[in-house]
């Protein structure tokens, strides 16, 4: 068949086309004709339109496959997170908090830890600070009360409740936490420091440091241990590294 005159095919091009998404970039060609008429015909040039729309079609596909990709990937991350562990909701630890708190015997609550066993199924587990004066009879009825406090409140099962003392009447104690607390902190990955206790008579000192995840913690426990031991040369020490479980 004899060519007809009047217009050229070119030869195919490959043309790239971007489909974004928020988790993947991909990348495809698309090899496309142009048949374009000559100027010397007088008419204007035209394209194929259904090469365009060949285009148009893929890429919507490739946008909604991704779309149902990412919320698949979503759903699994959610169950994992169930599985490997992941941190406790934020507002509902601070209620928790503030609810151990407001006794008058308590001077903080740390080191709280949410455990979820399905719908209505969670339970915890905290360290409360208490004077070193109080008795276990004292101790026990405070704990059942926060126990009663809590589910009331929140529907959370404390199942678990530790102990730090705290200095009360020993003021060269009082001194030493101080000292120790303000050189502990000084560093950025040190975020909080508790359960503090030191016993003057027979030179002893324990508290707990809250570390940050960005941290080596063995190292930064060395450098710790290192620090206070400089200042306090005749204790012996028993410092204790904790990662930040209930966002601080």
């Amino acid at each position: 068949m004899p060519k007809d005159p009047r217009a050229d095919a070119t030869e195919p091009t490959t043309d790239v086309i971007e489909v974004r998404s928020k988790a993947f970039l991909i990348q495809f060609t698309v090899a496309s004709w142009t048949l374009k008429s000559r100027p010397s015909d007088g008419i204007r040039s035209i394209n194929q339109i259904f090469t365009l729309s060949r285009r148009r079609d893929i890429s919507d596909a490739l946008n909604e496959a991704l779309c149902r990709l990412e919320d698949t990937l979503e759903m699994m991350l959610e169950t994992l997170n169930e599985i490997l562990g992941h941190r406790g909701d934020g507002d509902l630890i601070r209620k928790l908090k503030k609810l151990l708190s407001e006794e008058e015997e308590v001077y903080g609550a740390y080191d709280l830890i949410l455990y979820n066993y399905g719908p209505s199924k969670d339970y915890a587990s905290v360290h409360l600070e208490l004077p070193d004066t109080m008795t276990v009879d004292e101790v026990d009825r405070l704990t059942r009360r926060q126990q009663l406090k809590v589910f009331k409140e929140t529907g959370v099962i404390l199942t678990g409740v530790g102990v730090y003392s705290h200095n009360t009447a020993d003021d060269e104690a009082a001194r030493i936490r101080n000292e120790v607390q303000k050189a502990v902190l000084s560093h950025e990955w040190a975020l909080q420091l508790h359960g503090f206790y030191a016993d003057t008579v027979n030179k002893t000192m324990r508290f707990d440091v809250v570390m940050s995840f960005d941290v080596d913690r063995e190292e930064a426990l060395a450098a710790v241990i290192k620090e206070v031991q400089a200042m306090y040369p005749d204790y012996d020490l028993q410092i204790v590294s904790d990662v930040d479980v209930s966002d601080l």
